[in-house]
């Protein structure tokens, strides 16, 4: 059963990209670029570190072009 699961998985992800993403990447791997949300779209991400640390990051889409973000560690 495992073994059709991580089949499946596999199969949907290489047959099944996301084309259709709505916007640009905000972060890669660790370095923002210049993405923004679109409006009234809002993101909530967490990046766990070694010895249980937490980074947490709000973002929220004011305008197409402004997106106004908030962090905290």
């Amino acid at each position: 059963m495992k073994k059709y699961f991580i089949l499946f998985i596999l199969f949907y992800s290489l047959f099944y990209p996301q084309e259709d993403q709505p916007y640009p990447p905000l972060d890669l791997i660790s370095v923002p670029t210049s993405g923004t949300l679109p409006r009234g779209t809002y993101s909530f991400e967490a990046l766990l570190t070694k010895n249980g640390g937490i980074l947490p990051k709000f973002l929220i889409g004011v305008s197409d072009n402004f997106t106004l973000g908030m962090s905290f560690g």
